[in-house]
């Protein structure tokens, strides 16, 4: 297998074990997950450092939808993120973010959002542009002015430590909708 250092028929046998006992399930495309999340957080810590495994995961994903990552930029931002690679992980939480977005599923854009901004030590004009478009694409849109209006404000304190001017250029368009 390509994340698991097993034989093929090693690994057929685990994988057929895993999903007889309820701890593995398959989805769509042939894809695995777990069955609940508590079961994912043990294995995570049972095997401690598990970046390697994350990067091997993040590579077998990408080799396999190399074509069209669409459907799997979130996990494979998640899964560079674990294996240490900030900057692979926000090339593909950003894209997966504004996805959600298109779709209206705003709960899940505002956590990719957030975890692309996580991927900073500091603020960057990137970064900036992101909790601009947070405030406005999911805040905005969800009613939720207030934090809106704090994400806006925030992203204008960032724009203006960096001396960036587009980003507090956008960040005064942004609060000027909630200051009238």
């Amino acid at each position: 297998m390509r994340v698991v250092e097993l034989e093929e028929r090693e690994s057929l046998g685990a994988l057929a074990e895993l999903h007889t006992r309820y701890v593995l399930e398959g989805v769509r495309e042939g894809g695995l997950r777990f069955v609940h999340d508590k079961i994912r957080e043990v294995c995570c810590l049972l095997l401690g450092d598990s970046t390697g495994l994350h990067r091997r995961a993040a590579e077998a994903i990408e080799e396999v939808h190399h074509r069209d990552p669409g459907s799997v930029l979130a996990a494979l931002g998640h899964h560079w993120e674990m294996a240490g690679e900030a900057q692979k992980a926000r090339g593909y939480y950003l894209p997966a973010a504004d996805a959600a977005v298109k779709r209206y599923a705003y709960e899940e854009a505002e956590r990719l959002y957030r975890a692309y901004l996580g991927l900073f030590r500091e603020p960057t004009p990137d970064s900036v542009a992101v909790r601009n478009k947070l405030g406005e694409e999911v805040f905005d849109h969800c009613g939720r002015i207030a934090e809106a209006e704090q994400e806006h404000g925030l992203a204008l304190r960032e724009a203006q430590d960096l001396g960036d001017r587009a980003g507090t250029c956008l960040s005064l368009r942004g609060l000027v909708l909630y200051t009238g």
